[in-house]
């Protein structure tokens, strides 16, 4: 499993949280809790590599439990909260 953050440049600050990027690459699969953290995300998985889907996630105000299957890969945009009058409109 590999698990990455990183910071966006300081133009998309006030927007973006960070991006994050998580691979299981185990023959298992792997269950988390995500807690509420303010952020909505912006979500491409990928099954081996290959672009399987696009999500958006809404702000949780409780915790929520995931499921990764194997092989599996996620891409994350996370946005604070003030992005959400731009992206949205």
């Amino acid at each position: 499993m590999i698990y990455n953050e990183f910071y966006p440049n300081i133009l998309l600050n006030d927007f973006v949280k960070n991006y994050w990027w998580f691979d299981n690459s185990t023959t298992q699969q792997l269950n988390f809790t995500i807690l509420p953290d303010g952020c909505f995300d912006l979500i491409v998985s990928f099954d081996n590599y290959q672009q399987e889907a696009i999500s958006l996630t809404g702000l949780w105000t409780k915790q929520v439990e995931v499921s990764i299957e194997p092989n599996k890969q996620l891409f994350g945009i996370r946005f604070k909260l003030l992005a959400v009058d731009y992206i949205l409109q």
